[in-house]
């Protein structure tokens, strides 16, 4: 690989991350409303919201990341655009380690992973998942040149740096992370990989430490923190199998799981499929080049983040399969790269690859803007309800509980919000404990019978079906 390739590589990431932005910006609207998880995100950060409830499945880098857009009074959509800018430039810029080993295989990869529906999905979407997937692949880049020694010497502390940093976004990523590339480092370099493993385990140690003392806080100690964190999520019955199967559902959408009748897609197989050929045919051609280690470390790295989600985790959504699909890019886009150079390959070869690459750009531009639309308009009725409830509780302090969406409405209204499990007694009293102004949400009428019985409820035009009941004062 000469110089001409390398600085070509740099300057087709610098395209690559362009094209994510302007992608990101001509198909979404700036003004979408937050999701269930980044209004609790933002609730933490944004001058005059109520912070809600922050689980301990949760970590605050990507709070941490856009404190300074919602302290400085930036609006939902100015964080997006911030998001949207920051993300792009991350591409390019995560991918950039690699080029010296991958050369145009660097900037492939980072396509594979910005211009995927997920990619361009969450650029802008205060989310922690493809921020750990980038910096994963930063921090493995990183580490590339410490195989066989010739590591300079900034590489490994600011590979342990990035690996820090995503572990302030995702603890459990960047474990599984650096337990992938230390596999490696001992299978590969045995003795010689003491010192590298050493910078791995001080990176995560200090990633790990403010949550770990935010949860030793609140919980006592990280193992109640672990046990609570275990309890939130989609429950998935069924094993290894049955969560692969509804990954492979959810290729195409939508943004969480679990499938009811997961209906598997012809082109979600060949996609999972494609990139595991390709990495393997990658580290099969590699064996006597000096890209073959590092390779490995991005698979290996990969597998153990995708694991797991495959083993322990029992939420589902295709997002948090982001780091390990951004890892096994890299393996899979150098596959690509061998089959164009392959001296047997022919022009109509080429030129099959490239419709192929063009097919599933289009297939993944268009994925990503039906689910974009899709949460737009879904998300929008939530933001409505808070702001009618905002309306109807004045400029004083209110609370409320929904049986639907309550993060988005508290954090549009600035009410002090809680889930709706049941329309009880119980509830409307612990509801009155928190402010003198109350008000449940349901998105159906109560059943005959009960405690609402009675009271005026109050239907938004703008959110049709949903109903706002305010309730009166306690007697005294």
């Amino acid at each position: 690989m000469g110089d001409r390739e390398r600085v070509l590589a740099r300057r087709l990431l610098v395209v690559v991350g362009a094209g994510s932005l302007v992608a990101q910006l001509v198909l979404f609207s700036l003004d979408r409303a937050p999701s269930w998880d980044e209004a609790i995100y933002l609730s933490q950060v944004t001058p005059g919201a109520e912070a809600i409830a922050f689980a301990p499945s949760r970590a605050r880098g990507i709070t941490f990341l856009v404190a300074p857009v919602t302290a400085a009074g930036g609006s939902v959509a100015t964080v997006r655009l911030f998001l949207a800018v920051a993300s792009s430039a991350a591409l390019a810029a995560a991918f950039l380690p690699w080029v010296p080993l991958l050369g145009l295989a660097a900037p492939l990869a980072a396509f594979a992973v910005g211009f995927s529906w997920l990619g361009l999905f969450y650029g802008s979407e205060a989310m922690p998942n493809l921020w750990a997937a980038l910096l994963g692949v930063a921090a493995a880049g990183m580490l590339t040149g410490g195989f066989g020694g010739s590591a300079r010497r900034w590489e490994a502390p600011a590979a342990a740096a990035l690996l820090a940093v995503m572990a302030l976004f995702r603890p459990a990523d960047a474990m599984a992370l650096a337990a992938g590339l230390g596999i490696a480092f001992i299978l590969l370099e045995g003795r010689g990989s003491f010192r590298t493993l050493a910078w791995l385990g001080g990176g995560l140690a200090v990633g790990w430490a403010p949550w770990l003392a935010e949860m030793s806080v609140r919980y006592g100690g990280p193992v109640a923190a672990l046990r609570e964190a275990g309890t939130v999520g989609h429950v998935v019955p069924g094993g290894v199998g049955v969560k692969a199967r509804q990954y492979l559902a959810l290729t195409n959408g939508p943004t969480i799981g679990p499938e009811q009748h997961a209906e598997v897609s012809v082109a979600g197989v060949l996609w999972v499929g494609a990139v595991a050929v390709l990495a393997g045919w990658a580290l099969t051609r590699s064996r006597r080049s000096a890209a073959f280690v590092p390779m490995v470390a991005a698979a290996l790295g990969g597998l153990a983040l995708a694991l797991e989600y495959l083993l322990v985790v029992s939420g589902l959504a295709p997002r948090f399969l982001l780091p390990a699909y951004a890892l096994l890019c890299v393996p899979a886009a150098a596959g690509v790269a061998y089959l164009l150079r392959d001296r047997a390959a022919s022009p109509a070869a080429a030129a099959l690859a490239i419709a192929l690459v063009a097919a599933w750009t289009g297939w993944q531009i268009g994925t990503a803007n039906r689910i974009e639309a899709g949460a737009s308009v879904a998300r929008a009725a939530a933001r409505q309800m808070g702001l009618a409830v905002r309306d109807l509780a004045g400029e004083g302090p209110c609370a409320f509980a929904s049986s639907d969406g309550f993060p988005q409405i508290a954090f549009a209204s600035g009410c002090d919000g809680r889930h709706l499990r049941a329309v009880d007694d119980g509830t409307i009293e612990a509801l009155r404990a928190l402010s003198d102004r109350v008000f449940l949400v349901l998105r159906t009428a109560p059943l005959p019978g009960s405690a609402l019985d009675g009271l005026p409820a109050t239907a938004i035009p703008a959110a049709p079906g949903w109903l706002v009941y305010e309730l009166p004062a306690a007697p005294s």
